[in-house]
């Protein structure tokens, strides 16, 4: 339903609005974007772009693969979909390739079609699929076929799947808002959907852009001056649901190398800040581990990434990754081969965090298991003098006379400029981008050092998340607009504003607190089966009469009993990582119990004897027993 039909919000006391006539639909928790949408696509126009902000696993490419395409099938139109990462390309060409083998009957299933991790431009069916990179230099006049124009002709729906890439990619890609005006341009006369499940940090300037474009084009849309009458886009908000995540904090990676030794069965994805961070941990788990690294500089050559981009899935228990697979790239939970705990190493940005989180494919009905890495204060600090290094070289480098020297000033600072009519510049989305960081950090300094409370925002803050939430009370004050949350929460740690990305509102936990507990909590199950507080062989002399005591009966068993297996699916309850299904057969806890006791070093040991528990019974029986040595 929609929320909100007409938002109009002043941007720092100026005098022109934001966000005008533009219709907002936001969805309920736990629906998906399918459900939110409905029939409405049959509406949407090519001059009123199309938002679809919705977190991972919503179902955005569901929508896209089985409602847009299928319509654009029946008018015999293409469908233009572009994509920010190769592996998402791979992935996205097998699911498109799945599903035309279904809706087109003269289609062939080739997997060969999607093997090439090039990123170029591949006509699947009646969808064209590329990269944001590759895309543009297709549309050179001099590179385009006849029979790709044709093709482009007949595009009904543009995608800008994880369009979040114009913000993100800005501090190391030049280029971002030129690629963005070119597609906007070459695609305008088909409708514009633009996807992500971090749509905040980017929405503001896609929607500028491409209002832009429509002022400066009046002549293809309707006449610019009725825009008061019309929709200027069309924005829909599908909450994310983390109510299946658990999340715990960690120091150091040495801590997670020995949760990950200790959680022997289980599969990690591992996000790391560095390359030297990801080689250091892998090296020091290969010894006894089934390890992968993935990183820019190997992603071809390594199975690990292959098996990724064609399967969603990979054979190592562990696979360490920068930065390379934080956008679109699924990866299944499904099954024993699934994964289910995501560890993101000393990363600062919300949305680059969620994006790791979101790699992982929940389907409700699995516990994902997320560690994050502490933030400090002096962290914070030093990406701030950084931040504000690289703000000030993108600021004030056209100040500096000679050419020459703003090239060297630009590259000492790290900040990616292009060449323009004998003039460099910067991209606008890089300043964008370190503006919006700068603004998280003064939060913080406001919450948690200043104990201001967290409702004190200034607008340029996380606007549209204030606009969709229904908390926007926008209050002139000395000609600057401010932002007041209805609740007044103060934050103690950043660790506590990083839970409440996720809306978590639980206190911080970390892990040595968390493996203190459990190991708590299991010898207090444990006990509760000893046989005896000391192992004595002498003891069990009178075994027979020993074991068909009522006192020793409910604590010992054969293998096949019920005693053990109530044992095992009570630690099974009470472990870190829930596991969907619970023991229904007695034959593997033994070893079960066995490993949860050397898990956690405790102080309990499994004994093993022969004796005849029914006195009916003539034939001896292996018989296990706990004791706390």
């Amino acid at each position: 339903m929609d929320k909100i039909n007409k938002v109009k919000v002043y941007l720092d006391g100026s005098d022109h609005y934001i966000y005008d006539n533009l219709r907002i639909v936001e969805g309920n928790l736990g629906q998906r974007v399918t459900d939110v949408i409905g029939k409405d696509y049959l509406k949407w126009k090519n001059n009123e772009p199309v938002f679809i902000d919705g977190g991972t696993g919503t179902g955005k490419n569901y929508f896209v693969l089985n409602t847009l395409l299928i319509d654009a099938y029946k008018s015999n139109s293409n469908v233009l979909i572009l994509v920010n990462r190769v592996a998402l390309s791979a992935q996205q060409q097998k699911a498109l390739c799945e599903k035309m083998s279904v809706i087109m009957p003269n289609f062939k299933y080739n997997e060969s079609c999607f093997t090439n991790l090039d990123g170029k431009p591949k006509k699947v069916g009646n969808v064209i699929l590329a990269s944001y990179q590759s895309i543009v230099s297709s549309f050179k006049e001099s590179n385009m076929s006849s029979s790709f124009k044709e093709e482009l002709k007949k595009v009904k729906y543009t995608i800008f799947d994880e369009c979040d890439f114009f913000m993100s990619d800005a501090e190391f890609n030049e280029y971002v808002s030129i690629i963005l005006l070119i597609c906007i341009k070459k695609m305008s006369s088909s409708i514009r959907v633009y996807m992500s499940a971090t749509m905040d940090q980017v929405f503001k300037d896609l929607y500028e852009l491409e209002k832009k474009y429509q002022e400066n084009n009046s002549n293809i849309y309707t006449r610019w001056e009725n825009y008061e009458d019309r929709n200027l886009g069309i924005y829909y908000y599908i909450q994310p649901d983390y109510r299946n995540y658990n999340f715990y904090f960690f120091k150091d990676l040495k801590e997670i190398t020995a949760l990950m030794k200790a959680k022997s069965k289980e599969k990690f994805l591992v996000f790391v800040t560095s390359k030297t961070d990801g080689e250091e941990l892998g090296k020091n788990l290969k010894e006894s581990e089934s390890v992968a690294f993935v990183c820019s500089e190997n992603k071809y050559k390594t199975e690990a990434f292959k098996e990724i981009c064609s399967e969603e899935r990979f054979s190592e228990r562990i696979l360490i990754s920068t930065k390379i697979l934080d956008r679109g790239v699924n990866l299944s939970t499904e099954e024993d081969k699934g994964v289910t705990n995501v560890v993101v190493g000393k990363f600062f940005d919300e949305y680059e965090i969620k994006q790791m989180v979101g790699r992982l494919r929940n389907d409700g009905k699995r516990t994902i298991n997320v560690f994050l890495q502490e933030v400090t204060s002096d962290v914070i600090e030093k990406l701030e003098a950084r931040l504000n290094v690289k703000y000030k070289a993108a600021s004030s480098f056209q100040k500096i006379p000679l050419l020459k020297e703003q090239v060297r000033y630009l590259d000492k600072n790290n900040v990616p400029f292009r060449e323009e009519e004998k003039t460099f510049i910067v991209d606008g989305f890089f300043v964008c981008k370190i503006e919006h960081d700068l603004e998280k950090i003064k939060v913080y300094h406001d919450s948690i050092e200043n104990k201001n409370y967290k409702g004190l925002l200034p607008l340029s803050y996380n606007k549209y998340k204030l606009i969709k939430n229904n908390q926007l009370k926008a209050v002139c004050e000395d000609s600057i607009n401010k932002i007041y949350y209805d609740d007044l929460t103060m934050y103690n740690s950043y660790n506590e504003i990083m839970l409440s990305w996720f809306s978590k509102d639980s206190e911080v936990i970390y892990i040595d607190c968390l493996e203190n507990d459990i190991k708590q909590k299991w010898e207090k199950i444990l006990n509760d089966y000893a046989l005896i507080d000391g192992y004595s062989k002498d003891k069990y002399d009178n075994k027979n009469n020993f074991y068909a005591s009522d006192e020793v009966k409910s604590k010992c068993d054969s293998k096949n009993g019920t005693v053990f297996l109530e044992l095992a699916n009570k630690i099974k309850i009470n472990k870190l990582c829930k596991e969907e299904m619970l023991f229904s057969k007695s034959g593997e806890v033994i070893d079960y119990v066995k490993n949860a006791i050397l898990e956690y070093d405790l102080n309990f040991k499994i004994g093993k004897d022969k004796a005849k528990i029914d006195p009916l019974k003539k034939s001896r029986v292996e018989i296990y027993y706990i004791v706390r040595i």
